[in-house]
């Protein structure tokens, strides 16, 4: 069902995003009211990411391209999907969508008590990393869309981004994970 969809996805959400995150809010001390206006605007743009998502589930399950287990079953579009995944990774859009979180993050700790971080700035850090991380949840679609061991390394991939930003050479060496892997994939056919 529908809300069925929405929940497994949003949990996958939650579990993924949040750590990435709690590590920047943490090292402040903030006004718990403007936190959770934080955390509100960053959860919002997530759970409309939640919508794309299983209009996506949908199509591929209603096409026959989803298994039961919620991986792609077609080699060649597991391999379509993770290398456009690879190839967003070297984007421009990529990197500026993740120095512009970056950015909004260090200005809104930077103000007095975190008073910086409200609605609006969650609502903007939430867009700027949907479209820096967007694409690398949808790998899911090719790993299965609740496994564990998939989540866990694309959540360390996110976290070392997020937390640890080395410019373009995470973005390009997720890059070439996710294109190493299309190729695999491929090869996995012959």
């Amino acid at each position: 069902t529908w809300l069925e969809s929405f929940l497994m996805w949003a949990f996958m959400i939650f579990a993924m995003m949040l750590p990435t995150l709690l590590p920047t809010l943490s090292s402040k001390i903030m006004c718990i009211k403007k936190w959770f206006g934080f955390l509100l605007g960053y959860l919002a743009v997530w759970l409309l990411f939640c919508l794309g998502c299983i209009f996506i589930q949908w199509v591929l399950h209603s096409n026959g391209l989803l298994s039961d287990e919620m991986v792609i079953t077609n080699s060649w579009f597991t391999s379509l999907l993770l290398a456009l995944v690879g190839i967003y990774q070297f984007s421009r859009i990529k990197v500026h969508s993740c120095i512009a979180r970056n950015q909004l993050l260090i200005s809104s700790m930077e103000t007095s008590g975190g008073i910086g971080f409200n609605l609006q700035v969650g609502t903007k850090v939430g867009t700027s990393c949907a479209i820096s991380c967007g694409p690398l949840m949808l790998a899911m679609f090719a790993f299965g869309l609740m496994n564990v061991i998939a989540m866990l390394v694309l959540t360390v991939m996110m976290f070392v981004e997020t937390n640890f930003f080395y410019g373009e050479n995470s973005n390009r060496f997720i890059g070439v994970v996710a294109l190493a892997y299309a190729a695999f994939s491929l090869k996995g056919m012959a």
